[in-house]
């Protein structure tokens, strides 16, 4: 049984170490918008371009309010051949696992099909739809 409490210690211990992720109370300064906030997280240096700042701007002690950290995740898809409304910006998803998974030749041909731009990591739902359908279609013909 000692051991268990031990267990149960170090496993709230833990989460006091991970704090410095999670939204902070206290007034900081948005690195964004410049307003002194209650609530925010903090900012590294390799988050700057996705926050449109410069990364001379952040330092160690540089934090983002929730509402400008909540606008940088709902941005515009950046396919190309994206049909999804721009008044209907929703949170970008990653490529699927399956783009990971294919050749050089199957990537190329596939990025050429939907104007999916080299560097590309997120895509809206509707084009995450799409790729998904597109690659497993690939994957089918190449089996063939």
């Amino acid at each position: 049984r000692g051991a268990t409490n031990k267990k149960v210690e170090q496993a709230e211990s833990s989460d006091d170490e991970d704090s410095n992720q999670a939204v902070k109370c206290g007034p900081f300064p948005c690195v964004v918008c410049k307003t002194t906030v209650e609530s925010s997280r903090p900012v590294t240096k390799a988050q700057a371009a996705q926050l449109g700042v410069k990364e001379e701007d952040i330092s160690d002690a540089s934090r983002v309010c929730s509402t400008c950290w909540c606008k940088t995740l709902r941005t515009k898809c950046p396919l190309l051949s994206c049909s999804t409304a721009s008044s209907k910006s929703k949170k970008l998803r990653h490529l699927p696992a399956k783009w990971k998974d294919l050749s050089p030749a199957m990537k190329e041909t596939v990025s050429n099909e939907l104007q999916i731009p080299e560097g590309t990591k997120q895509v809206c739902t509707t084009c995450f739809g799409r790729i998904n359908k597109r690659i497993s279609q690939a994957l089918e013909d190449e089996a063939n």
